[in-house]
């Protein structure tokens, strides 16, 4: 007899699979989440196909529910004081990072593909990183101190400035396109505009949602 798992059942199945595996990863000295990692490829697309690109799609929220959480330990782990006693050089550590990613990879498809358009995209996209994995570790091993924090620091604003990037290098790239297919209408700067004050009202509706809810959770 043949027996059809519904979607709940395999993602029950998946959990409780998870814990075992992650628990037998431990103890040969690796973090969980590299038997998470494992068990995935095992019962994904690439081997049992338990589960395949539409289940992925219908379980799309648990991802958003997951980096929500995650986004929220990383913002509970940084203060103001953190940061300060971190000085200038977290700053510097994540800027040099993000524009290293962008610049090293466009030029690389750029003088693969000859593309300029493309070449922006794929280095725009660049800096952006999954913090999931950094903060799952750092938790499991309940690590403190000057390197936490700046790996904390590093994986909440990485991200932070990618989307700054994309925002600013999408604009370019549709600029580029414009002129190419002889439709551009304005330069550069004012195809800029639209995007630096998306990112803009994006922080001062952030900041003031902040301040409000920090307000209510005292």
């Amino acid at each position: 007899m043949i027996f059809e798992f519904t979607l709940l059942a395999m993602v029950g199945l998946a959990v409780t699979l998870g814990l075992f595996a992650g628990r037998l990863v431990k103890k040969i000295g690796l973090p969980s989440i590299i038997g998470y990692m494992l068990l995935g490829t095992i019962m994904g697309v690439s081997l049992l196909k338990m589960f395949h690109h539409t289940h992925l799609q219908e379980l799309e929220f648990i991802t958003d529910i997951a980096l929500g959480f995650v986004a929220f330990s990383i913002g509970n782990e940084l203060r103001l004081t953190t940061l300060k006693s971190l000085g200038r050089s977290i700053g510097l550590i994540i800027l040099l990072e993000s524009f290293s990613a962008l610049v090293l990879v466009a030029v690389l498809v750029y003088l693969v593909t000859g593309d300029l358009v493309t070449a922006l995209i794929f280095g725009s996209l660049a800096p952006a990183t999954a913090p999931a994995g950094t903060v799952a570790v750092i938790r499991e091993y309940k690590a403190k101190g000057k390197l936490s924090s700046s790996l904390y620091a590093v994986a909440g604003f990485d991200d932070g400035v990618a989307i700054l990037l994309f925002g600013f290098t999408a604009a370019i790239a549709k600029q580029i396109l414009l002129a190419d297919a002889g439709i551009a209408h304005g330069s550069l700067a004012i195809g800029l505009i639209k995007p630096a004050v998306e990112i803009l009202l994006s922080l001062v509706l952030g900041g003031a949602l902040g301040f409000v809810y920090s307000f209510l959770v005292r």
